[in-house]
């Protein structure tokens, strides 16, 4: 379930598990959820919006490539007034395929057009991470307190932003 985008993850617990009438019922009531904590309660991790201001003030191109739905990613972006620091959007949803394949770092890369030696992927799943690096890009690992991976996303991240540090620790690297 963890590498499928939302739609797939809930049909497959529907199916599996015989929830709701149908995965489409599933999906429409999480996102539903999902959606209100994006428009009225996520918050910023500490440091994000100074490394954002300090990568925009060097002319570092950004985007973000999320398994998100474009909608969700929209809302967050607005509820924290960061939609400005990045060029483009891009979403697995989309795209019909979750991080389990690199084609939204490659999708990412061919938008930025530089070296994908110089494209670092900031990531808090270390499926994500682990695609990411077997396709060639740097990583950065990214500790959330609600993902029991850790030990994983520190093996395969390039670097690792751990519990309790902020994202300042990375301005001037």
């Amino acid at each position: 379930v963890r590498t499928l985008i939302l739609r797939d993850a809930m049909e497959l617990i529907h199916q599996n598990y015989h929830l709701g009438k149908s995965g489409e019922e599933l999906f429409r009531a999480t996102n539903a959820i999902i959606l209100d904590f994006y428009q009225n309660r996520v918050t910023l991790k500490e440091g994000v919006r100074e490394f954002l201001e300090d990568c925009k003030s060097k002319g570092t191109r950004m985007v973000i490539a999320s398994a998100s739905a474009r909608n969700m990613i929209n809302a967050a972006l607005r509820h924290t007034g960061i939609a400005h620091y990045f060029e483009e959007v891009l979403t697995c949803a989309e795209l019909g395929i979750g991080k389990d394949r690199p084609d939204i770092y490659l999708l990412a890369e061919e938008h930025l057009g530089l070296p994908r030696e110089d494209i670092w992927v900031f990531e808090d799943s270390h499926v994500a991470l682990e695609t990411a690096a077997k396709a060639g890009f740097p990583t950065q690992g990214i500790y959330d307190r609600c993902n029991p991976w850790q030990e994983e996303i520190r093996a395969v991240s390039s670097r690792y932003l751990g519990p309790g540090e902020s994202f300042t620790t990375l301005i001037g690297e």
